[in-house]
C-alpha cells in the first residue's frame, strides 16, 4: 500500500472501532508519549515468551521434584491430627458416658458451664462498657486540656477506643458461644445413650 491508502485504511479501521474502545485507545496512546512500531511490538512478546519458557521450565522441575516430600509430609500431618481428633472422641465418649450413669456430676458440670458463661459475659461486658463510657468522654476531655488542638492523630482516639470496646464485647460473645457450644454437645452426647434405651 502506498502512504495516503495505508493511512486511509488506518482511518477505516478506526472508524469500525467503537468510540469507548477509539478513545481509551488515543488516551493509551497519549499517555505513553510515543507511538510503538509493530517491530518493537514483536519483539518485547517473543521476548515475553522467551522469558516465560526460561523461567517456567526451572519451576516446573522444582515444584514436581519437590511435590512427594510436601506431600508425604502433609499426609504424616494429617493422620496425626486425625489420630489426635479420634483419641480426643473417644476421651469424650468416655466421659459422656459416665455423665450419662451419675447424673450429679453432669449437672454439676453443666452448673459449672453456666456459671463461666456469666463469668465471661460480665468481665467482657464490663470492659466493652468502660471502653464505651472513656470512648464517649475522651472528645470533651481532649477539648477541656487542650489536647485537641495538637493534631498529632488524636481526634481518631475516641474512634479507636470505640473500636476496641467493640472488639472486647466481640471476642466475649466468641467465648460465650464456645463454652455453649461445649456444653450443648456434652448434651446430646449424654441423652444419646439414654434416648436409645
Amino acid at each position: 500500500m502506498q502512504g495516503g491508502e495505508a493511512s486511509a485504511f488506518r482511518r477505516y479501521q478506526c472508524e469500525r472501532v467503537p468510540p469507548s474502545y477509539r478513545i481509551t485507545l488515543m488516551r493509551v496512546r497519549h499517555e505513553a508519549g510515543e507511538l510503538r512500531s509493530e517491530e518493537d511490538l514483536v519483539s518485547e512478546l517473543w521476548q515475553g515468551v522467551l522469558w516465560g519458557a526460561l523461567l517456567s521450565i526451572p519451576i516446573g522441575i522444582i515444584v514436581n521434584v519437590a511435590s512427594p516430600t510436601i506431600i508425604r509430609s502433609l499426609d504424616s500431618q494429617n493422620s496425626r491430627a486425625a489420630a489426635k481428633r479420634s483419641a480426643e472422641d473417644q476421651e469424650f465418649r468416655a466421659a459422656a458416658a459416665l455423665l450419662a450413669k451419675d447424673r450429679s456430676a453432669f449437672y454439676t458440670l453443666l452448673l459449672e458451664s453456666l456459671l463461666r458463661i456469666a463469668f465471661v459475659s460480665a468481665i467482657f461486658g464490663a470492659l466493652a462498657g468502660v471502653l464505651a463510657l472513656v470512648g464517649q468522654l475522651l472528645p470533651s476531655l481532649l477539648e477541656m486540656t487542650y489536647l485537641g488542638s495538637f493534631g498529632w492523630g488524636i481526634e481518631a482516639i475516641p474512634s479507636l477506643v470505640f473500636a476496641a470496646s467493640q472488639l472486647a464485647a466481640l471476642i466475649g460473645t466468641i467465648l460465650v458461644l464456645n463454652i455453649a457450644r461445649q456444653a450443648v454437645t456434652l448434651i446430646r452426647e449424654v441423652r444419646k445413650p439414654r434416648d436409645g434405651a
